[in-house]
């Protein structure tokens, strides 16, 4: 356990450098005001010279909706690190002009050269000449990558492009696809590499004079030349096999839990009502396994009259029956699938199964009914595997103590690895639900969705009443969303530059080719960088993403984002170009992959010292560094592009991933790491500093319409207890979930017109009963747009907000009183105030100082 730093007795003074200069920092919209907070020795690089800092400028991290343009930085992105930069030609060179062919032109003529950050999003926009500068560098050298990510607002799509009857234009040696990066040469009869310059021909088809720039006169009929981001259509010789039907199978737990739960009518009714919205066409098939401590298959023949179940009581060997019967077409079979899905709710009431539930085989069973044409599987679970294959031991352990809690993280079982590796060498993807009333070892289930692509959801004693609404709005996501089958992904760069480490849900087939089963809108994965020779002869470096995947129709894709990173001779131009959020986000990633091996503990503590040391190393090489304090005490200077990452650094500590609390169950844990694993920029950034805005002190502008028809938001709150007051509504979302709460001595009237009482718990089981007593049972509902007009401005802004995320996440709301049994959820997600075992914002500021004097 980490003790406070005990804060100076006497808080350091020092002198301000000159403001260093900060290439790219568009006009900032107005943010709340930064809040007095206690002492805390730091300043940042732009702060106004004087004799001394008083830390109640620290840096406030609020967070608003995406920028719109390559103009415009929300709040958010309030520094000019984090801001997107679609124009790297923003970036000043350390050349001030190059021989030949000039690259900057490109970026002139062709502004949307370089991939959208939604897209590609780097953690700092440039990349050290050298060796020497790259082991200075202690934050994160590498990027986020967001391949199939929704278009972005105020964006046209990717467009789409085809060069039938040619095969794609790409480099003979290294394969990288053409891209406006490329120069044309000889009169435009050749091209060469921006990866490897290699000189490549050009096909006669796709030939075209030059002008006087050097650029192709038919450059604007091109998109694969003006776009650093494009989709082409492959042609028969990217085609390994013929095009599968799109093939889903639905492996769902039918035990007396679930039953009694909510679970299995909710499960039901959700993938009766999202059939239609699976992708595919005429083509899809469908497919059902349930089980308890036996498992079922089901014959949906559209010529039978009535579903036929198979029993398998050897769960211990399972062996499909008639497998053809047993996925069937969507639309052929619709009339049988209804029906299954309107009596599974209610047909093993009289079941007199054994204990216990073959999660194992069961999954076995539906691999087996997959593997011909591969596809995605969803597997819903409410208990610990206990019988039949991959059988789980309950290992949890309440008395192992933080140092040893990551133990509890890593899968013990090689069942459900083995499985993973089935379902990718078969294209297999696995969605697991898991919604239990005690522990159900997620760590080791969700294995299986790790390296295929999958995601692990985690429902803490699902209770339909209470939990399914998450269910269902996550379930149809999952079953409705943009998804490219039998995908793999290769990263292509520039010599001298590699890149050794991958994050994400996939599996790696050799050290640069990843495996997903399926790629879908919502997974992202992070690189990091590393240089492994000089490039101090170099301008510029190029990364080049592509990602080959079948669309649901059956065509074949190849998605390409291609960047161009400038590169950079000196430390301190780095720091210039950091972007925070890309940097915590892949942070964030290298923490999920360590979780398992290393205690939470030494994760927080090697990134506090990772962040002391930029900052030392900061200091060192600032141009106009300050000197000394008096009392020899070295000065916290923080760079402008980085007056954000202590706060979200914090955020992400204390965040469910890593926070330092003995009483978290470790399910709860993986859930969180399976997460985080595959969350993009801004769904990260709001997970570790939420959103806060205060519903009672609306300014008159606040939830009306501008101009342009957009609404307008009320100011951002700080995330603190100064800032919350009991006569006070407050709204909170941090991308996951959304939560009203109301002070105990709010305006009645207000909150009358906002919410309204919320329903009776309905008749329930002991089951439930024992759950209502360790969960929050709500006195109020958010009232419906037609209740009030101020309830219909509530509305508007809750539509708003969930729509910055494009569907990539759901978030149900909840209600909480502040006298309530749990009202006091609300008060942990205020991450600048002290919590046990964890730092305020200002301690934490001055922990970061302490580290900076054994440096």
């Amino acid at each position: 356990m980490r003790q406070t730093a005990p804060a100076p007795a006497i808080a350091p003074t020092f002198p301000s450098p000159v403001p260093s200069p900060t290439p790219i920092s568009p006009p900032a919209p107005s943010q709340p005001p930064a809040a007095p907070v206690p002492s805390a020795p730091m300043r940042s690089d732009t702060s106004p010279a004087t004799s001394g800092i008083n830390p109640a400028t620290a840096p406030f991290a609020p967070y608003s909706r995406p920028p719109t343009t390559e103009h415009e930085i929300a709040p958010a992105y309030n520094t000019a690190s984090a801001q997107p930069m679609r124009a790297p030609n923003q970036i000043p060179s350390p050349r001030d002009s190059m021989a030949g062919w000039n690259m900057e032109k490109v970026l002139e003529i062709c502004p949307k050269a370089n991939a959208h950050p939604d897209y590609f999003r780097l953690t700092v926009h440039a990349i050290p000449s050298t060796i020497a500068v790259k082991n200075k560098w202690s934050l994160p050298l590498g990027a986020v990558i967001h391949p199939l990510a929704p278009t972005p607002r105020d964006e046209e799509p990717v467009p789409v492009v085809n060069f039938a009857p040619l095969a794609p234009v790409r480099c003979l040696r290294c394969r990288t696809y053409i891209n406006p990066f490329v120069q044309f040469i000889d009169q435009g009869r050749r091209w060469r590499c921006n990866i490897c310059s290699m000189s490549n021909e050009v096909p006669p088809e796709y030939y075209a004079p030059l002008d006087e720039h050097g650029f192709r006169i038919d450059l604007n009929k091109h998109p694969e030349l003006t776009h650093g981001s494009c989709e082409i259509v492959a042609p028969s010789e990217y085609v390994i096999r013929p095009p599968q039907p799109p093939t889903y199978i639905f492996v769902i737990d039918v035990s007396p839990n679930a039953r009694e739960s909510g679970m299995l009518k909710t499960v039901c009714e959700t993938i009766k009502a999202g059939l239609d919205k699976l992708p595919g066409d005429v083509r899809t098939q469908v497919g059902f396994v349930t089980f308890d401590s036996s498992v079922h298959f089901y014959s949906l023949k559209a010529s039978l009259q009535h579903p036929q179940m198979y029993v398998v009581p050897d769960v211990n060997e399972i062996l499909v029956p008639v497998p053809e019967d047993l996925v069937v077409n969507r639309q052929e079979s619709r009339r049988l699938i209804d029906l299954l899905l309107d009596r599974l709710p209610t047909m093993f009431d009289a079941s007199t199964s054994g204990t216990g539930i073959a999660v194992g085989s069961a999954l076995h069973g539906g691999i087996a009914l997959q593997q011909a044409v591969g596809g995605h599987l969803y597997l819903f679970t409410s208990d610990l595997p206990t019988v039949g294959g991959g059988k789980l031991p309950n290992r949890f352990d309440p008395h192992l103590g933080p140092d040893r809690e990551y133990r509890m993280l890593d899968a013990v079982e090689e069942f459900y690895k083995k499985a993973a590796v089935a379902c990718c060498d078969h294209h297999i993807c696995v969605d697991v639900f898991a919604m239990a009333h005690q522990y159900v070892d997620l760590a080791t289930l969700g294995v299986v969705a790790k390296f295929t692509g999958g995601q692990a959801y985690y429902y803490p004693e699902f209770r339909a009443q209470r939990d399914g609404e998450k269910l269902r709005a996550e379930l149809t996501h999952c079953m409705s969303r943009f998804v490219g089958f039998e995908a793999v992904t290769r990263i292509r760069c520039s010599r001298g530059l590699e890149v050794p480490h991958f994050y994400g849900h996939f599996f790696l087939r050799s050290a640069d080719l990843l495996s997903f089963s399926n790629v879908d809108q919502d997974k992202a994965l992070a690189v990091e960088f590393n240089i492994d020779e000089s490039l101090a002869n170099q301008r510029e470096v190029f990364v080049q993403v592509a990602v080959l995947f079948t669309m649901a129709n059956g065509e074949r894709r190849i998605r390409a984002h291609t960047v161009r990173i400038p590169v950079v001779s000196n430390l301190f131009d780095m720091y210039r170009f950091v972007d925070t959020q890309a940097a915590i986000c892949l942070w964030a990633k290298t923490a999920c992959d360590q979780m398992s091996q290393t205690s939470f503990g030494e994760i927080r503590s090697q990134f506090e010292k990772k962040l002391a040391k930029s900052l030392a190393n900061y200091a060192a090489v600032c141009p106009n560094r300050a000197m000394p304090s008096p009392t020899g005490a070295k000065q916290l200077m923080i760079p402008d592009t980085m007056k954000y990452f202590p706060m979200y650094l914090l955020g992400l500590l204390k965040s469910p991933l890593l926070r330092a609390v003995g009483d978290m169950p470790p399910d709860q844990r993986a859930a969180a790491m399976f997460q985080v694993m595959t969350l993009p920029v801004r769904l990260l950034i709001a997970y570790a500093y939420p959103r806060l805005f205060a519903l009672h002190s609306l300014p008159p502008e606040a939830l009306s319409r501008d101009a342009q028809g957009t609404l307008v938001r009320p100011p951002l709150v700080r995330l603190t207890r100064e800032k919350i007051e009991t006569t006070g509504i407050y709204l909170l979302e941090n991308g996951q979930q959304m939560l009203i709460w109301v002070g105990r001595q709010a305006n009645p009237t207000l909150v009358d017109a906002l919410l309204v009482a919320a329903p009776a718990p309905s008749p329930a089981s002991a089951h439930d009963q024992l759950a209502r007593h360790r969960f929050h049972q709500p006195r109020y509902a958010l009232a419906p747009a037609s209740h009030s007009e101020p309830a219909a401005r509530l509305n508007a802004l809750i539509d708003s907000l969930r729509g910055d995320w494009a569907g990539m996440t759901q978030q149900p709301l909840q209600v909480y009183h502040e006298e309530d049994e749990f009202g006091g959820v609300f008060f942990g997600f205020l991450i600048e105030d002290t919590w046990p075992n964890q730092l305020s914002y200002p301690e934490f500021l001055t922990h970061i100082h302490g580290l900076l004097g054994s440096m």
